[in-house]
């Protein structure tokens, strides 16, 4: 922290994005603060986590539940990516046998690392 504080106190603009970690919420930090309150100012913004519902628009978010698809125990933020990004045709194939829409992410995941390693999988 007394790193980031000398180029602080010569007018220096400093913006540090961090996942959220002790460092920047335990004691230390909040000591570091009180020592040089009078040096600079510190402003900080946090994100909140994001919900589902950042991530997955509401039509979708409501075909999913209408086939009882367990959309409200899903963290994963690629496979939330996927369910909003694929087309809407895609989307539609998904949701009509719902127990292959984890399939269907892990298949489109191993094609694009295949086209993106340029992977020349051979099939048996």
């Amino acid at each position: 922290m007394e790193t980031i504080s000398e180029p602080l106190k010569k007018s220096a603009k400093v913006i540090l994005t961090t996942r959220r970690t002790a460092t920047f919420d335990g004691d230390n930090f909040h000591s570091w603060v009180e020592q040089h309150g009078e040096d600079f100012e510190i402003y900080r913004i946090r994100s909140s986590e994001p919900t589902i519902e950042d991530w997955i628009p509401q039509v979708r978010l409501e075909s999913l539940k209408l086939v009882n698809f367990p959309i409200d125990r899903v963290s994963n933020p690629v496979f939330l990516a996927y369910l909003r990004c694929i087309t809407t045709p895609e989307f539609d194939a998904a949701i009509a046998n719902p127990n292959t829409i984890v399939e269907k992410y892990f298949s489109s995941m191993l094609e694009r690392e295949r086209r993106r390693q340029d992977l020349r999988v051979l099939d048996f």
